[in-house]
């Protein structure tokens, strides 16, 4: 019997449902956060008011997500709280369909979502899906809220690199939810192919809570020094 105290990262007994991982995944996946789970729950409910589709964790569905953003855009120009009001729920499903593809882990300090960080396990890098769905919104960059993928420094001419040759979006697109899985995704596949070609993987190795200590930290400075209260 699961306790309260033994529920990961206080999970409700409704977010504790079994999760299929992905094929590379050799452990089940542990629920995400309270907070987390809640928001993207939010978001389903959102969506479907507004567009009658139902959203479900699938990549197959981020193209609704994405117009549910322009939708919501007007409504959120100019008004800082309403943004982030609109974006927590979006960056979390966003984050829960990467988790679930990726078999990554949130690290989210309750109620602080600018420090969010979806970490993965196979790959080093970690980014705020909340920051992301901010983006998203305003169709520009938002430093403070951490959308920026975090690699180490070694990763990142292989990511510039596997991106370097997409051919050209209108702005709406590049910062669409759905898009910035697709990125996700080619940054991701490099990353491993570059890891394989270098005989660099074992069958059981990720990367841990601890190998992330760093970003979280640069995380944290970004959005002290673009000002905590600005987009």
């Amino acid at each position: 019997m699961v306790t309260g105290d033994d529920r990961p990262n206080g999970a409700t007994d409704d977010e504790l449902e079994p999760e299929e991982p992905p094929p590379e995944s050799h452990e089940p996946l542990a629920p995400p956060p309270a907070e987390v789970a809640e928001l993207a729950r939010a978001c389903i409910e959102f969506v479907k008011k507004a567009t009658g589709m139902e959203l479900d964790y699938t990549s197959e569905t981020l193209p609704v997500l994405d117009h549910y953003v322009r939708t919501a855009r007007d409504e959120v120009t100019g008004k800082a709280e309403l943004l982030a009001l609109v974006a927590a729920p979006v960056g979390a499903y966003l984050g829960e369909v990467a988790r679930r593809k990726f078999a990554a882990r949130w690290f989210a300090p309750p109620g602080e979502h600018r420090r969010f960080r979806l970490e993965l396990g196979d790959v080093f890098l970690s980014t705020n899906p909340i920051g992301a769905a901010v983006e998203a919104l305003l169709l520009d960059e938002a430093p403070a809220w951490g959308a920026r993928f975090r690699l180490r420094p070694a990763d990142e001419a292989i990511a510039e690199q596997a991106l370097a040759n997409l051919p050209e979006v209108d702005v709406e697109d590049y910062y669409a939810p759905s898009s910035r899985l697709e990125t996700l995704e080619i940054v991701v596949e490099a990353l491993v192919g570059q890891r394989l070609a270098k005989g660099d993987v074992e069958p059981d190795a990720r990367f841990e809570e601890a190998d992330y200590g760093w970003t979280r930290t640069e995380a944290i400075a970004d959005a002290e020094g673009s000002g905590a209260g600005s987009a």
